[in-house]
């Protein structure tokens, strides 16, 4: 008899562990706090609404509004295909329009107006897709993830300036402004007898397969904050470019157009490492 209830006990102490092994994180209402098998998710960096807010209140002139941008601030959706795996699709969007204005010395010497304006447009495009299998470990509301990642990207933009000094034969060191290559900021003034008018940059289409690892914080049943970190190996291609420039035309003393188109350079192949430094709100459901 001894010996028989000795075997219950052991078996009943065997069934509580067991059932504890498996037992489901929940919250006080008995929600299931981790996701589970068959859910979706959406994610999203809040980096962008959070400056965007913070801007708004502190008066800051440049306050451009949130966007998707690639890899930081990317749009993510994912399904547990178990409660260690997730398929995931990220999606980052960015479109860009600046303008750009600029004082610089007017030709006409001491006659008003003294300055002139100088403008430049500035669009862009920017368009990132990545799939990947992401896995996770730990028991509590911290969950490790860690996985790899396939991707893809397309990046064009385009520029228009205009000049408020004319070019002229008789003066071959003419003000007007040099601006940086990738926005309408202005840098500073020169002098010269060649600008650019009009230039562009093709699609570039890059391929890319990276490796990340992070973590989620569930703060509140199915809804996390989280970030990661990644080493990113891509390939880097040199999109084609034109460009129209105006100059004065020493031979023939007339102000020339001429516009110029670059083919396609070659493919790099780069090894980067991509931080996520931006918050991000998961929702799973």
């Amino acid at each position: 008899m001894r010996n028989l209830l000795t075997v219950i006990m052991l078996l009943i102490t065997l069934e509580g562990v067991g059932q504890d092994s498996t037992r489901v994180l929940v919250s006080r209402k008995g929600l299931p706090i981790l996701p589970e098998q068959g859910n979706w998710s959406i994610g999203l960096s809040t980096g962008p609404f959070l400056s965007y807010i913070g801007n708004s209140f502190n008066n800051t002139v440049n306050n451009p509004p949130p966007s998707f941008s690639a890899p930081g601030g990317n749009l993510v959706l994912k399904y547990m295909r178990s409660q260690t795996s997730a398929y995931r699709v990220k999606v980052g969007l960015i479109l860009n329009s600046l303008d750009g204005k600029s004082l610089v010395q007017s030709v006409t010497g001491n006659n008003f107006p003294i300055q002139v304006m100088d403008t430049k447009t500035y669009s862009s495009t920017s368009v990132f897709l990545g799939f990947g299998l992401e896995r996770r470990r730990g028991q509590g509301r911290l969950q490790g993830i860690y996985g790899v990642e396939a991707s893809i990207s397309l990046n064009s933009s385009k520029a228009d300036y205009s000049y408020g000094n004319p070019l002229s034969v008789f003066n071959t060191n003419t003000p007007f402004t040099i601006w940086d290559d990738g926005s309408a900021t202005p840098l500073f003034q020169t002098f010269g007898s060649s600008r650019t008018l009009k230039s562009s940059k093709g699609a570039q289409f890059g391929i890319g397969v990276s490796g990340f690892i992070g973590a989620e914080y569930f703060f509140a049943p199915k809804v996390s904050l989280g970030g990661e970190v990644g080493i990113l190996l891509r390939t880097a291609p040199a999109g084609s470019t034109s460009s129209t420039v105006e100059f004065v035309n020493s031979s023939n003393f007339s102000i020339t157009t001429m516009n110029t188109d670059l083919p396609q350079g070659s493919t790099k192949l780069l090894l980067t490492t991509v931080t996520s430094g931006s918050l991000n709100l998961n929702i799973y459901f």
